[in-house]
């Protein structure tokens, strides 16, 4: 089993044939990626149906659990971060600001 990591699945997402192509070769059989790995790809979807893309191939892939606790804490930041609103003009999510 080879675990995959963010930058690898976003240039499979970019369709870099240089990384596609020994990936393939490897199969989906024998990859993973880590449920830290899955939410930092739907935090950087820059809207829903990129997210709905994201979703859909990583779903060929097995996903493994860092430990239950942090895998449960990364959905729930992923369900709560991804229903913000984000500026049409940056694509990245509004934060509140710290105090």
């Amino acid at each position: 089993m080879i675990l995959l990591d963010t930058s690898i699945l976003i240039e499979v997402f970019k369709g870099n044939t240089d990384v596609i192509v020994p990936v393939q070769r490897v199969g989906p059989e024998n990859l993973a990626l880590s449920s830290v790995t899955a939410m930092k790809l739907y935090y950087g979807a820059l809207n829903k149906l990129e997210l709905q893309r994201i979703r859909k191939h990583l779903g060929g892939f097995h996903c493994l659990h860092i430990s239950t606790s942090i895998s449960e804490n990364a959905m729930h930041l992923d369900r709560t971060i991804l229903q913000e609103p984000r500026p049409a003009d940056t694509g990245r999510i509004n934060r509140p600001q710290q105090q």
